[in-house]
């Protein structure tokens, strides 16, 4: 109830501010805004930017973190391997130095290069492994092929949630042999396990195209789609699917073509290094070794190829000079029959030995000129050589002729059937020892390449590398929760500092309340639930500390007021004016007497539950004229302090704050208190704040920091003003001085007051 005993306020606050010298009254002009010159921000300013922003900085880099690790978990692996090979050049035979020289040439690395990546080569290794034939388990999208690969064992997993077509780690398939027509190729077929070992082949319709079982061949499919297949492995469990897919050869060889790299290792070393890339490193390390075993085998079997060429051509040679030999020792033997032994001058027989010598390296000639003909150009200096040779000793076996005949005529006759004898000789067995030479090499024969390091199967993925990833992700986010924090702050117009509310809108402000934990738990509170004034419940607190500052402006503020009614309002929603009311409410009723509060907030008001009282009856009825001022206002749980309700919820607010009603009412209320601390809505949301305004002495602006914007600010005190309402100050909520910045140049500085 009231007690119409109790004083107007401002003699209550003049008995604690009666030494205090009385401030003179600041003038608002919120028209005129000062002209504020651009501020280039300071390191340290940024750096309590950051300070601010840290949970921004923190949630970037911990989702790009986290956006890393799943990449990481969710990537295919790539791992390469290689093979070293190591080209000398032409295969060289393990036999004398005539027969080598016939195939000594050295091709270019590049070359071999080429030989190595060549469509000939890969169609090889393509169809000796089977490469043209996709067998794979069915994974679960997404997450199903990592999931796979973190199975540990070698026995199939179990299928979750009853998902048993899906493949989960485990399971293994060979085939070895697949055959589809023509429309079937590269289209996906479904090979369903079943028990002891059988499977199904469907087509993507479901239809049933080949039943058959593993180590068999099995061959199926209907008018159309006619299909074999031969399924060497298959561990699963049954109902697991597996893909299985007949790829086109030449696509498959493209592929292979462009994941091979094939590159030289030094400079004219003769080392080539092969790597390949793929998911699976079992799989590249057995393309990359058949690839080198493939390469030096038919390396050597070209050269062997060259070898057997000459040989038949030596062998062909051999029969025609035999037949030479004998007809020329036949031909002599008639001549001795006929004329018996004749003696040749000691002339005549320098000129056979000679012209003999003569033939045998013409033979040899001819023989390099042949092999270089077919190795080389005319316009090789290779080619050009023995040509030369042959034609200077046709040149000395022409002169040495001449000499010969020179002699009588039955010497002469003689010389002649000598000299075809030992020239037919001397040409057959040349090439015969040329021939039996080529035939030992043959099985002596060594290659130009060999693998000087085999391909093994590699365990560590080169992509994704898990650190680089990882310290990438950290970097990244890092850099970007940065580049957010400064962008949320350069787009973020709230102010946070009370000089730049001073400096912009010309508005003193009394008080910055600091941000209070124990406040934000009693918040958390479900709809409904009481609620608790942080004065009460946590006296020591530095927000309390800093309301007691606003106490002690609202004090200086009522000497020079025309009544001790204070109204508390806000620009916006949120901005804590209910909190400001309530715990000023209390600290007030400490030191000056009897307060009321009244909850002017007709549409949501809530100062109610800080007491654990109903809304109704209040002020809405009582300005409706439903109830009286007696049965409006209640005493709560403090002796200090009484409580106006705001009522029932009044649609029609405005109007029933507009009336002569609530004018009566403040009179009557500040003639019986100390102080009337009034709670209206936010003004910039609803008007009642200017018509609640009009009749208080003092009229305080509570202000969220980082909330409201100075332009906001400025805008709820030009519609106060133009409403007829002085603002004496504002109060700056829920700062966070933890931070240490207060301004753009100091530090804030709590002073402690529990003590040591």
């Amino acid at each position: 109830m009231l007690n119409p005993t109790e004083e107007r306020a401002p003699h209550a606050a003049a008995g604690a501010a009666a030494e205090a010298p009385i401030p003179a009254q600041r003038r608002v002009r919120p028209l005129r805004r000062p002209r504020v010159a651009p501020h280039e921000p300071t390191l340290a300013e940024l750096a309590w930017t950051l300070a601010e922003r840290r949970w921004t900085v923190a949630a970037v880099a911990c989702a790009a973190v986290i956006a890393g690790a799943v990449y990481l978990f969710v990537v295919q692996p790539v791992y390469e391997s290689s093979v070293l090979v190591q080209v000398e050049g032409r295969a060289r035979p393990a036999a004398p130095d005539a027969v080598v020289q016939l195939f000594d040439t050295n091709p270019p690395a590049e070359a071999e290069m080429r030989i190595l990546e060549s469509r000939t080569l890969l169609e090889t290794v393509v169809d000796d492994l089977g490469l043209d034939i996709e067998a794979r388990p069915r994974r679960l999208p997404l997450v199903g092929e990592a999931l796979a690969r973190g199975r540990q064992g070698a026995a199939p997993a179990a299928a979750p949630l009853g998902l048993a077509r899906f493949g989960w780690g485990g399971e293994r398939i060979r085939v070895k042999r697949l055959e589809v027509p023509d429309a079937l190729v590269a289209e996906p077929l479904v090979l369903v396990a079943l028990d002891d070992g059988e499977f199904e082949l469907k087509a993507r319709d479901g239809t049933v195209l080949v039943t058959g079982e593993v180590g068999a061949l099995a061959k199926g499919g209907d008018r159309d789609r006619t299909i074999t297949v031969l399924v060497s492995e298959l561990t699963a469990r049954h109902g697991t699917e597996f893909t299985l897919t007949k790829l086109r050869r030449v696509e498959v060889i493209d592929q292979l073509q462009k994941r091979l790299q094939v590159a030289e290792q030094g400079k004219a070393g003769g080392l080539v290094e092969v790597r390949l890339t793929g998911p699976d490193p079992a799989r590249i390390a057995t393309i990359l070794e058949a690839l080198a075993t493939t390469y030096v085998r038919q390396s050597l079997e070209r050269t062997s190829a060259e070898a057997a060429s000459m040989l038949r051509i030596l062998e062909g040679r051999v029969s025609a000079l035999k037949a030479d030999a004998d007809a020329a020792e036949l031909a002599l033997t008639r001549f001795h029959t006929r004329n018996g032994s004749l003696n040749l001058s000691l002339d005549a027989q320098r000129l056979l030995v000679r012209i003999n010598a003569i033939e045998h390296a013409l033979t040899n000639a001819e023989l390099d000129e042949a092999d270089a003909r077919r190795r080389h150009t005319g316009g090789y200096p290779e080619a050009a050589a023995p040509a030369e040779r042959t034609q200077r000793l046709r040149a000395e076996r022409a002169a040495a002729e001449a000499g010969i005949a020179a002699l009588p005529g039955l010497e002469l006759e003689y010389a002649r059937l000598a000299r075809e004898v030992g020239v037919t000789r001397g040409r057959y067995a040349l090439v015969l020892e040329r021939a039996e030479e080529l035939r030992a090499a043959k099985s002596g024969w060594l290659g130009n390449a060999r693998v000087m390091e085999h391909a093994v199967e590699r365990r560590r993925p080169v992509t994704p590398q898990k650190e680089l990833v990882m310290a990438l992700a950290t970097l990244l986010g890092l850099a970007g929760g940065i580049a957010l924090a400064f962008a949320r702050s350069a787009f973020d117009e709230g102010v946070r500092d009370p000089d730049e509310i001073e400096l912009r809108t010309g508005l003193p402000v009394f008080a910055a309340i600091a941000r209070s934990a124990t406040q934000h738990a009693i918040g958390r509170r479900g709809r409904g639930a009481r609620l608790h004034a942080l004065s009460v419940v946590a006296p020591g607190d530095a927000a309390v500390e800093d309301l007691r500052g606003v106490r002690t402006a609202v004090q200086f503020a009522l000497v020079q007021a025309k009544n001790n009614v204070v109204t508390i309002g806000s620009p916006a929603p949120s901005a804590g004016k209910s909190f400001v009311t309530v715990n000023l409410a209390h600290l007030l009723a400490a030191s000056d007497g009897r307060v009321l509060i009244v909850d002017a907030d007709l549409r949501r008001g809530i100062l109610h539950r800080y007491f654990g009282l109903e809304a109704q009856p209040g002020l809405s009825d009582l300005l409706a004229g439903d109830a009286t001022l007696e049965a409006a206002v209640r005493r709560t749980d403090h002796p200090n302090i009484d409580i106006l309700p705001g009522g029932r919820r009044a649609p029609n607010a405005a109007e029933l704050l507009s009336g002569a009603a609530l004018a009566r009412v403040l009179e009557e209320v500040s003639a019986r208190y100390g102080v009337v601390l009034v709670d209206t809505p936010p003004i910039l949301s609803v008007t009642d704040c200017a018509l609640v305004g009009r009749h208080a002495g003092v009229n305080l602006l509570v202000v969220r920091a980082g909330e409201q914007s100075a332009r906001e600010i400025g805008l709820a005190v030009k519609r106060l003003v133009q409403n007829g309402v002085t603002i004496r100050g504002a109060v700056l909520n829920d700062i966070r001085p933890t931070l240490g910045r207060y301004g753009r140049s100091g530090r804030y500085r709590r002073y402690d007051t529990r003590s040591a």
